[in-house]
């Protein structure tokens, strides 16, 4: 592990007073994974010397085989990245709170090194993983809380998976008719605000294609 001292700190991302979150999107429909794609809302690494930022980090995966029953492990996956030198993640449960060293700052380390590094790490560990795509948020604290709300929406989807009904298939399968007779339909709409977010910062964001 790395050990980055708070004086050898070039960056500070998700301290838990600037807010912070986690959280990973996935899909068995292509068309809706931009590939390779790392979008940066907010501030960049390199333009924030001596700084804390808040920070919210979105992997989103896609695989035409993907299923609920690989969701749990996509979730843990994302907090268990390949070390990267010079930069430190601390144990913090559902959040990302880390350190950039000056060192690697001053060689390049970027938001796009660290994207790059979380896109390859899902896909090789799970090769039925076909398309990755990352999203960092740093622009404030309003953004990582409206973020965090969905967040918190879809890890309780994920709590959620174990009481659906199991079908023969293997996969999991809602049993409601209707989303009005659903107790579960405030975390399907959670879900549907995280499409709205991700249309709102289009309009403010700057993507970086690999």
């Amino acid at each position: 592990m790395n050990v980055i001292l708070k004086e050898d700190t070039f960056v500070e991302l998700g301290n838990p007073s600037k807010g912070s979150t986690a959280l990973v999107v996935w899909s068995d429909d292509l068309s809706l994974v931009k590939d390779g794609h790392i979008t940066i809302i907010g501030p960049t690494i390199q333009e924030s010397q001596g700084m804390s930022l808040p920070f919210g980090q979105v992997i989103v995966v896609g695989g035409e085989e993907l299923t609920d029953n690989h969701y749990l492990e996509l979730e843990a996956a994302q907090f268990k990245p390949d070390q990267l030198d010079g930069y430190m993640l601390r144990s913090v449960p559902r959040r990302v709170w880390s350190r950039v060293s000056k060192d690697v700052a001053g060689r390049g380390f970027c938001f796009e090194t660290l994207g790059q590094s979380l896109m390859a790490s899902f896909k090789r560990r799970f090769p039925i993983v076909q398309a990755t795509e990352v999203i960092f948020v740093t622009s404030g604290r309003d953004d990582i809380d409206e973020l965090d709300a969905i967040a918190e929406g879809i890890r309780q989807f994920s709590g959620e998976l174990r009481k659906l009904v199991r079908q023969d298939n293997g996969t999991y399968a809602c049993t409601e008719y209707g989303c009005g007779t659903c107790d579960n339909e405030a975390v399907c709409n959670a879900i549907r605000e995280w499409i709205v977010v991700r249309r709102k910062a289009t309009s403010k964001e700057t993507e970086h294609v690999n």
